[in-house]
């Protein structure tokens, strides 16, 4: 899973994105977690930051098929 928070989100907490990276780690699955800083809720696949992470994480799960 990838979690993607925006660094400087005006809907969700930081909390949110900490608390959901926690739950993926205790149900033992794979996870990584990436603040996009600087954006906001919906901004943060507008930045390049964002949008590296988003294909990198597309890329993994295309060759772990």
């Amino acid at each position: 899973m990838l979690v993607l928070p925006a660094g400087d989100d005006e809907l969700e907490p930081q909390a949110h994105a900490l608390e959901l990276e926690a739950v993926c780690k205790d149900g033992q699955m794979d996870v990584k977690r990436t603040v996009v800083k600087g954006t906001l809720h919906h901004e943060f696949v507008a930045k390049p930051q964002g949008r590296a992470a988003v294909v990198e994480y597309l890329k993994q799960i295309e060759e772990q098929a």
